[in-house]
């Protein structure tokens, strides 16, 4: 049996690239209910990550106000261990919101755009793609869609979303607008 070759200067992620648009096209659209526990999955992951990045941080600020009677102080200049410790809180405030927002983009839109959903979305079985070319999302395209979702679901306190259940292709919005989709790929009833 021989392999099926488009291309005989294409790559192999190419050929990968292609087989998976074509199965994902004959895919079905997600529906309301997976979606929504998707959702749930995704924000107890959210939690979870920001609540250690939390602890961390207060456990920076511990370390900084200790600063000057440590050991490692002596190598450093006494003026900077003193401000350290002084700036100990301004520090770790600035490294929790700095270390949040990175975790949040990275888990949202950066996942989303190289592997074709959240965690919470890929556990289940789904893929966000460009409805208009099947592919993945860019990552311009992803935080986009993220943006978009939060300005659209928030103010109406999630009106906006389950109103995608009553939608013929199940989109939602943000996926309405920017031309996307989640599919159901596996598995999952």
């Amino acid at each position: 049996m021989e392999p099926i070759r488009s291309n005989l200067n294409s790559s192999v992620s190419d050929e990968l690239d292609r087989a998976e648009e074509a199965h994902l096209a004959g895919c079905p659209e997600a529906d309301f209910t997976i979606r929504l526990a998707a959702l749930i999955l995704d924000c107890i992951l959210i939690y979870v990550g920001v609540s250690g990045l939390k602890n961390l941080s207060q456990a920076l600020g511990v370390f900084l106000n200790h600063s000057p009677t440590s050991a490692w102080a002596t190598y450093l200049d006494p003026n900077l261990t003193v401000w350290l410790s002084d700036h100990s809180n301004q520090i770790a405030a600035i490294f929790e919101i700095t270390s949040k927002i990175v975790f949040v983009f990275i888990y949202a839109i950066v996942t989303t755009a190289t592997s074709g959903g959240t965690p919470g979305k890929l556990l289940l079985g789904l893929r966000v793609l460009d409805s208009e070319t099947g592919k993945k999302l860019s990552s311009f395209k992803a935080l986009n869609r993220y943006l978009l979702a939060i300005a659209t679901n928030v103010p109406s306190l999630g009106l906006i979303y389950i109103s995608s259940q009553f939608r013929r292709d199940k989109r939602a919005l943000h996926d309405q607008i920017l031309r996307t989709s989640v599919k159901k790929v596996h598995g999952v009833r």
